[in-house]
């Protein structure tokens, strides 16, 4: 499958143009979430400049398996405890799971990427 430079252009600037929409839907809405949105956001869009592969590493980067993965694992954990006393809290435990996670994949011979 040949992949043009053009269509991966395209690609970033459809990318970036549904991103500004999405911001403008929900900038009157939920502000927080609509300034997370631009914020974070747009690293995610650095699949774009990544040259295409024989491995196809741009697919592999643009699937969901693993972030759904991490949602299943992090409910999964956090479940058993149910209610947490404060955000802080929640984001120790998420951050602790997801540390856990990564040296468990670093760890293991079996490539993701």
């Amino acid at each position: 499958m040949e992949y043009s430079t053009q269509n991966d252009i395209l690609q970033l600037e459809e990318a970036e143009s549904m991103l500004k929409k999405t911001i403008e839907k929900y900038e009157n809405k939920t502000s927080g979430f609509a300034e997370w949105i631009e914020h974070e956001i747009p690293e995610g869009l650095t699949v774009f400049n990544l040259v295409p592969d024989s491995i196809g590493v741009r697919r592999k980067l643009r699937t969901a398996n693993m972030i759904e993965f991490q949602n299943k694992e992090l409910k999964k954990r956090t479940r058993c405890i149910k209610l947490f006393p404060n955000r802080e809290s929640l984001l120790r435990i998420a951050t602790a799971l997801l540390i856990e996670l990564n040296e468990t994949w670093l760890s293991e011979s079996k490539r993701y990427i």
